[in-house]
């Protein structure tokens, strides 16, 4: 039998090995075929997979900042500047107007009625005869006549309604006036209960340089003629040097009984 193979086999055959295990130095059709199709492989995988990476979720830190303001006359102008300029107007708190307060101790006030009437109780008589007995004698009524009522207190004749001033806007303690002066024109229930809001522009020296009128009152009508009224009234108010620094004020009229 002739010996094939290489010198390498030859010699591996030659120590006792049975399998060739050592690769030969050239490439054969085989080995090219296995090489294209495992190219063809990768290639249909690479077009067909597709890897989605996905990035990692943002964290969004939740920040804030605090400005502490100090109690002082400049903390206060910055508070003051703060509510006037910012997006939303200033705090009104119904409960805080004296308007409201009136009404409500009007409403809730206790009604003055006489004293109610309670009939006196009778002892049944004690003759100890058997049979029918009498409750009352004969001729009397059983309950004894009604005290006359007595006459409701009549009431004095009511102070006249003054009208007072409600700052808005948030201001100085030394921004309302010392005094209001004498409103001429005279007040009803109707117009009194009304609200009257104003937007006044404060002068340096105190004086109200103009009044607007926000209450939306109709032209030519009763509450107009007063509202003009009310803005003459309110031209004539000295206001103080913290609400000359404001510049434009907000305020609301009010009336109350003063005796």
């Amino acid at each position: 039998m002739n010996e094939i193979g290489t010198k390498r086999e030859r010699k591996d055959r030659a120590s006792g090995l049975i399998f060739a295990w050592r690769v030969g130095d050239t490439f054969h059709v085989a080995t090219w075929v296995s090489v294209a199709i495992v190219a063809l492989l990768v290639v249909i995988l690479l077009g067909t997979v597709k890897v989605r990476v996905v990035p990692p979720p943002r964290i969004i830190e939740r920040k804030a900042s605090v400005v502490l303001v100090p109690r002082t006359v400049e903390g206060r102008e910055w508070e003051v500047r703060a509510d006037e300029e910012g997006p939303f107007p200033a705090r009104f708190r119904p409960e805080e107007s004296p308007i409201v307060q009136a009404l409500d101790r009007e409403m809730f006030r206790p009604p003055v009625t006489a004293a109610g009437y309670r009939s006196p109780l009778r002892e049944f008589p004690r003759d100890g005869a058997a049979g029918g007995m009498q409750v009352a004698a004969r001729g009397e009524r059983v309950f004894p006549p009604q005290p006359p009522l007595e006459p409701l207190p009549k009431e004095a004749a009511p102070a006249p309604l003054v009208p007072g001033l409600t700052m808005l806007s948030k201001l100085p303690a030394d921004a309302k006036p010392a005094e209001l002066p004498r409103f001429q024109g005279e007040v009803s229930p109707e117009m009194a209960a009304t609200t009257w809001q104003f937007l006044v522009e404060v002068g340096e020296k105190g004086h109200a340089l103009r009044c607007v009128a926000l209450d939306g009152a109709k032209p030519d009508g009763e509450q107009d003629d007063f509202s003009r009224a009310l803005g003459t009234w309110l031209c004539q108010v000295h206001f103080g040097p913290g609400a000359a620094k404001a510049g434009w004020i907000a305020v609301e009229i009010h009336f109350s009984r003063v005796p």
